[in-house]
């Protein structure tokens, strides 16, 4: 949204020496909360399920820590986050994702369906 405001901010500015500018301040001005968001990223602390499936809970903890108030709330997330995790490899035993990916009807048909949309968009730019 605020790339589109400033778009709209440049939209009517002329200048006689520098012919085109206000489409060259369009782009910038698009461009920079973009910029602005991509910055932040390195401030934000690792995934805590990303370090808990890599048998890192220590490293866990301390990014929970960050996150939460308390160390309290960190630690019940902790566990949540490990209950979830025990559970989602419960059902993955046994599974073989790729061929489920291609052999159920469901699946196939949205992998389908989007590769679909992604060559008809390609095609039109």
């Amino acid at each position: 949204m605020l790339g589109f405001v400033s778009s709209v901010a440049f939209m009517n500015v002329t200048n006689a020496r520098i012919p085109g500018l206000n489409w060259r301040l369009m782009l910038v001005s698009t461009a920079l909360p973009p910029m602005f968001v991509c910055a932040q990223v390195y401030f934000c602390p690792e995934s805590p399920r990303w370090y808990m499936s890599k048998n890192k809970y220590h490293k866990a903890f301390e990014s929970l820590s960050r996150l939460r108030n308390t160390k309290l709330q960190a630690a019940r997330d902790l566990y949540a986050i490990h209950a979830a995790l025990e559970v989602e490899n419960k059902m993955k035993e046994g599974k073989n994702l790729w061929k489920e990916f291609f052999a159920v009807p469901r699946n196939r048909r949205a992998a389908q369906s989007a590769f679909f949309v992604m060559c008809k968009c390609f095609t039109f730019r």
